[in-house]
């Protein structure tokens, strides 16, 4: 009599395969230069200008020889003029006699608009580096918009001496905002002159994270200006230089994000990262994430304190990727980390290769059959499997 059995195979397999976007190394520097309602800097947290500031070199824009420049709560880095009370953005065409760097022009807001407390951002400046190649850096940290619970991000204008070209950096931005997300209602670009200006934006969600803007004169450091738009990723920092400013009495900055997945099929992953040597030591961290980029409908976990960096977010689903950021406290001070994300990967079903074998009644057999599993890799690796006749 012949005997035909067919295999079937259960079998548990650990997964992998966790894809992770890890922040940019970036050049940081602290100061104590800060601006505030408090100390004068500005007049209000709302459609405010900061008196001049100076900028430690002679900077060339538009073909005039600027030593200062004045910040605006609404996102603008002044040379001439004074447009800290216009909240409402337009495009650039009608701004010649308002000279200087449009990073966001919005109805920005220096801290949260719902609590009272204008430490949660942080308006900073700083000069540095070496004689001839300088640069200025000015700074709108955790910048907030009116009306609005959370923030809109970090982002920052660079001055070059020598080469005299602009930078506009978007650090960390968040989309939570309908309506302000990623510049939705914002304006960007330069206007260098009465004639000459660029705009790179008007009303549209183009200010998402890492988007580097370069402004590059012709010679002699006068209009036109060429554009050079860079995204600065994990791939593409050692090429691309950015700068960062932290405040003396801001916590360090969470950094160097990842997550692992505890086991398959699970529903939690574990996070970690590090902080920047730069700051106060936070008191406390949380943790913000969702299941999109912008962060929309995001949760936030309460404050927690961890001394090894380490948080196990629970509730997740698997197969589902997250997007998470790291927010250090110290105080009613804090520092965002750049949005990473993770992918739960699902334990996928291991596939069976068509075999059979035979064998007659009443003998002993032992055979060798194969699967394979997406998982593993190589794919055939943990999956061998036996079966053994009855005699």
């Amino acid at each position: 009599m012949i005997a035909k059995l067919q295999a079937m195979l259960l079998i548990l397999l650990a997964i992998s395969g966790l894809a992770t976007t890890a922040q940019a190394v970036e050049t940081q520097f602290i100061t104590s230069n800060l601006l505030t309602v408090a100390n004068g800097g500005f007049s209000n947290r709302d459609d405010a200008v900061s008196p001049f500031l100076p900028i430690g070199f002679t900077f060339r824009f538009g073909g005039v020889d600027y030593t200062q420049c004045r910040m605006s709560t609404n996102g603008i880095l002044y040379f001439t003029g004074n447009g800290g009370s216009e909240w409402t953005n337009t495009d650039l065409s009608g701004r010649t006699s308002q000279i200087g760097v449009y990073a966001l022009w919005d109805d920005l807001y220096v801290g949260n608009y719902s609590g009272t407390d204008e430490t949660t951002s942080r308006a900073l400046y700083y000069t540095t580096g070496a004689v001839g190649s300088r640069i200025f850096i000015m700074q709108w940290t955790t910048w907030y918009s009116f009306a609005e619970p959370y923030e809109v991000g970090t982002f920052n204008v660079v001055l070059h001496e020598g080469t005299n070209a602009v930078d506009i950096y978007y650090r960390n931005m968040l989309g939570n905002s309908a309506q302000r997300r990623y510049g939705a209602s914002a304006t960007i670009g330069i206007r260098a002159d009465a004639a000459f200006y660029s705009q790179y934006s008007f009303n549209q969600p183009v200010a998402t994270q890492g988007k580097l803007l370069t402004y590059t004169p012709s010679e002699g450091g006068v209009a036109p200006y060429a554009l050079t738009e860079q995204v600065v990723t994990e791939a593409t920092t050692a090429a691309i230089p950015t700068f960062f400013l932290t405040h003396t009495n801001s916590p360090q900055v969470p950094v160097n994000l990842s997550a692992s997945p505890s086991t398959p099929n699970q529903t939690s992953a574990s996070l970690s990262w590090d902080v920047s040597a730069l700051g106060a030591i936070p008191t406390g961290f949380r943790i913000r994430y969702a299941t999109n980029p912008a962060l929309t409908g995001l949760i936030e976990t309460s404050t927690f304190t961890s001394p090894g960096h380490t948080y196990v977010l629970n509730g997740l689903n698997p197969g589902t990727t997250y997007y998470f950021q790291v927010v250090s406290f110290e105080g009613s001070t804090t520092s965002n980390s750049t949005i990473s994300d993770f992918t739960q990967v699902p334990n996928n079903a291991p596939v069976a290769v068509d075999a059979s074998f035979a064998v007659l009644a009443g003998t002993p057999y032992n055979g060798v059959l194969v699967a394979t599993d997406v998982d593993n890799n190589p794919t055939n690796s943990g999956l061998i499997y036996s079966v053994t006749t009855a005699a």
